[in-house]
């Protein structure tokens, strides 16, 4: 299959982004129609209620303005309200969203030999993209071919998987499907799509009532009431009448349901073409994806789920949830084939058929589709990562974790391991530091742990600097499900590792912002909407450090400083007043003051001034180096901000060197050309 060209992907990218921002205009002509709506529903108990026949007296026509404007105010505080609710619910994370469907949570340390491919995929995206890894669920049952990703930052993300998708789904084609997944938190598709769902709950909420009431009233009919204790003996008239106005109110709520699902589906629709090119991008094969939506195509349960609460939010998934509808404009995915075509424009539209276990092709020859047993052979046992690499960010992560030992890469799963994981990369290799580091540890945690972090220490001699980036991003993982107690001891035991020689490094400084970002979001408190910044000319001396630091940075000589930060500030809109900062000013302390203002940024703002950053990351023949990248990192994960796709292909990891010192060495920090914004005190960060 010919790899589509790059210039059409990135030209559809455009057009959807700006497609999805035209047909955000259904929103407030949905709100409308469902006053509309409840203006209807107040009409008609007046009729129930025979509060019509004083409609030709104006003192107590129930249709008099200040009546109707109470019916108005009363419709507007019930959207606002229900809208208001469901965000407050949702703040919490994806994994709220995922637990409403019935999801289970997959373990990092699971020994299930599908669970442990799904996770190894979902680990190598997040490397690629260099994103947190995020939380895992499966939705068990559904033998449809689905998944979807929840959340409102990369920080608190989720995947969540079908059964069907696990089980029929080859290695390449999962990928696929997981890089699709992992584009929506890159293109922010993500915290749309689930702030979507709270705003649509409001729209919705009317017809939700109707189909709560008719589902009490009908089992109150049944002689299972549901609590409704205020009724006359329940009588089987008065149930049914509550079925009969359950049904109304539900009849006229469905014009709020309607115009949600018009929402859904015409933003769904670009993002999912928007997702679909990402996916192409981060994987360099169209082929996985492609397959995985052909085995949608030629599976009778396609990609539907059934899922409690799978309505409302059925445009976060990869395939539309419902059977397909004859009104094309109500889906909220576009038509198989024209996904696939886009992916492989050598598509006949014939999709394949699952017949006892194998999959069928369009001339019913077996073995055109990967079945059952060449599935379970590419996902045998561990070594699953051991598979023909590909061009871009996606092999950049399968070189990093084959170059890594297994048995330090299965430490980062286990919670107790990963803690030891985490104290050992923070390890100086002179005796003298490294001593009063055992030391700390053995204070806090015992003698016991003090041991195994030394041996563990000594295992990380030679692993390159990228591999122990790795580390540090899978390691607080497994940390993030502990007691906040243990969580804020394994953080106190980090600080004081840090500061024992009274140096800071970039890769330091790097891990303690990613664990404090997994282990204590709460300490990143995000301004109130009234206090946010929504420009940069509040913050410009801030903008102006990040800057500064990641132009002088790049330290080769024959590259001029000036020459990035006037490309990261023209990426900004050039119309900031900033100039290049001295080099006394470019320090770490500097930068944590600067993150600490710029955290008032509104999320827009916040990945413009990220992409700003690796414009000039960028800038000149050499690629970022990887004290720009942790750099990077490090202010990706203050600002819970993906990390820019285009800086991981621009960087290549650093090569597995023998013998390599650790980069929390005192050789290290006291290294020039980076030195001033690497070697800070203990008091100034």
């Amino acid at each position: 299959m010919a790899p589509p060209t790059p210039t059409r992907f990135f030209n559809r990218q455009a057009n959807a982004r700006r497609r999805t921002l035209l047909l955000l205009v259904y929103f407030p002509l949905a709100i409308l129609f469902v006053i509309a709506a409840i203006n209807g529903i107040y009409i008609l108990s007046t009729i129930f209620t025979m509060e019509w026949i004083y409609a030709d007296q104006p003192a107590l026509s129930p249709y008099r303005d200040s009546r109707m404007q109470l019916v108005n105010f009363a419709a507007i505080a019930l959207i606002l309200g229900g809208s208001l609710y469901k965000l407050r619910q949702l703040s919490k994370g994806g994994r709220v969203v995922a637990e409403a469907m019935g999801a289970v949570r997959v373990e990092p340390g699971s020994a299930n030999v599908d669970q442990r491919r799904l996770i190894n995929v979902v680990e190598e995206m997040a490397i690629a993209s260099r994103l947190p890894v995020p939380g895992i669920y499966i939705l068990e049952g559904h033998q449809g071919i689905n998944a979807f990703a929840a959340g409102f930052t990369p920080r608190d993300a989720v995947v969540v998987v079908t059964d069907g998708a696990l089980e029929l789904l080859t290695r390449d084609e999962l990928q696929g499907v997981m890089a699709h997944e992992i584009a929506h938190i890159v293109n922010g598709d993500m915290r749309l799509n689930t702030r979507m769902i709270g705003l649509l709950h409001g729209i919705q909420l009317v017809s939700i009532l109707g189909s709560r009431m008719v589902e009490s009233a009908a089992k109150g009919v049944m002689g299972e009431p549901l609590g409704v204790r205020d009724l006359p003996a329940k009588s089987p008239q008065v149930m049914i009448g509550l079925i009969i106005f359950g049904y109304l109110i539900w009849f006229f709520g469905y014009i709020g349901l309607f115009f949600s699902q018009l929402v859904q589906s015409a933003v769904s629709r670009q993002r999912e073409h928007l997702a679909d090119a990402s996916a192409v991008q981060f994987t360099r094969n169209p082929e996985g994806l492609a397959r995985a939506l052909m085995k949608i195509g030629g599976l009778s349960a396609g990609s539907r789920v059934h899922a409690a609460r799978a309505r409302e939010a059925s445009h976060l998934f990869f395939g539309d949830i419902r059977p397909r509808s004859f009104v094309s404009w109500t889906a909220t995915h576009p038509p198989l084939e024209q996904r696939v075509r886009l992916l492989d424009p050598s598509f006949d539209g014939q999709f394949p058929k699952l017949l006892s276990g194998e999959w069928y092709g369009p001339q019913s020859r077996p073995g055109v589709w990967p079945g059952k047993d060449q599935k379970n052979k590419a996902k045998a046992g561990p070594d699953t990562l051991e598979m023909a690499a590909m061009v871009g960010g996606l092999a950049v992560a399968r070189q990093l974790l084959l170059s890594l030992p297994r048995p330090l890469l299965r430490r980062v799963h286990n919670p107790p391991a990963a803690r030891g994981m985490i104290y050992a990369l923070l390890m100086d290799h002179t005796p003298k530091v490294r001593r009063e580091q055992l030391a700390l540890i053995a204070g806090a945690e015992g003698d016991q742990r003090s041991a195994e972090v030394d041996q563990l220490a000594q295992k990380l001699v030679g692993i390159s600097q990228e591999g122990r980036m790795v580390m540090a991003d899978l390691a607080p993982t497994a940390l993030a499900n502990l007691p906040q107690a243990e969580r804020d001891r394994v953080r106190g035991v980090v600080k004081k590792l840090i500061h024992a020689d009274q140096k800071v490094t970039l890769f330091e400084y790097t891990l303690e912002k990613i664990l404090d970002r997994t282990l204590a979001p709460s300490i990143f408190q995000d301004p109130l909407p009234s206090r946010r910044l929504y420009s940069f000319r509040r913050v410009g001396e801030q903008v102006a450090v990040l800057l500064s630091v990641m132009a002088r940075l790049k330290g080769r000589k024959g590259e001029a400083p000036e020459q990035g930060f006037a490309t990261g500030l023209e990426r900004l809109g050039g119309y900031l007043p900033l100039t290049l900062l001295p080099r006394e000013r470019c320090t770490l302390a500097e930068v944590d003051q600067a993150l600490e203002q710029l955290l008032a940024l509104g999320n827009e703002f916040r990945v413009t001034l990220v992409e700003a950053l690796a414009s000039t990351a960028l800038e000149g023949e050499a690629p970022p180096n990887i004290r720009q990248i942790y750099l990077m990192r490090a202010i990706c994960a203050y600002l819970d901000c993906p990390f820019p796709h285009r800086l991981v292909e621009g960087a290549p990891p650093t090569p597995v060197v023998e013998n390599t010192p650790p980069p929390a060495s005192s050789a290290e920090k006291s290294s020039s050309p980076a030195s001033t914004a690497e070697k800070v005190s203990p008091s100034a960060t």
